[in-house]
């Protein structure tokens, strides 16, 4: 009489796969910028801010204080769905930060701003900020 042996299924364990499963995905949020300097020209690319584990308020808060030049548009993408362009979302946060702060609607910031919501929404969140 032979006995048969379950072989073990090594990876294939349904609490493993529920873990997986449960635990969200952080997204990953790019900026592309377009920007040129002095020294050494026109500068194009996208910047990966998911090294910092950036929120999307952190993106926009770091385009509202002018650390990331030229910015143009915001893409947030969560691994294995598609890329969101949200560059109006982060556009809206950013001019309501920068506002707060007192920080000057100006340079690349204020070109981001009415690129993704126009210069008649800048300009009516500047009247309704200064009153």
């Amino acid at each position: 009489m032979t006995a048969t042996r379950r072989l073990p299924a090594f990876g294939k364990s349904p609490r493993r796969e529920q873990l997986l499963a449960a635990a969200p995905a952080e997204p990953l949020y790019l900026v592309t910028y377009d920007y040129r300097d002095r020294a050494i020209g026109r500068c194009t690319g996208t910047a990966d801010l998911s090294l910092n584990q950036q929120s999307r308020r952190e993106v926009a808060e770091q385009i509202a204080r002018g650390l990331i030049p030229g910015a143009e548009r915001v893409f947030e993408c969560v691994p294995g769905e598609r890329c969101t362009d949200i560059s109006e979302d982060v556009a809206r946060d950013a001019m309501g930060l920068a506002l707060q702060q007192f920080e000057p609607l100006d340079g690349d910031l204020l070109d981001f701003l009415e690129r993704h919501l126009g210069c008649q929404s800048v300009a009516e969140a500047r009247r309704e900020y200064a009153a």
